[in-house]
């Protein structure tokens, strides 16, 4: 079972592809800015928990 690809920052999904090849795969989030290569990919539990912690931040 494969999850929804989320922002691991603040956990919206509104994440683009800025670059891949030699250096791997770097994504931008929408939302909060975050840049890098680690993403999430989980269920709604999981989810609903980072976007909980982002907003408390």
């Amino acid at each position: 079972m494969t999850g929804k690809k989320v922002c691991p920052v603040c956990g919206e999904s509104g994440l683009f592809y800025e670059a891949g090849g030699y250096i791997g795969a770097v994504y931008h989030c929408k939302n909060c800015g975050y840049v890098g290569s680690l993403i999430i990919e989980g269920d709604e539990e999981i989810i609903e928990e980072i976007r909980k912690k982002y907003r408390e931040a």
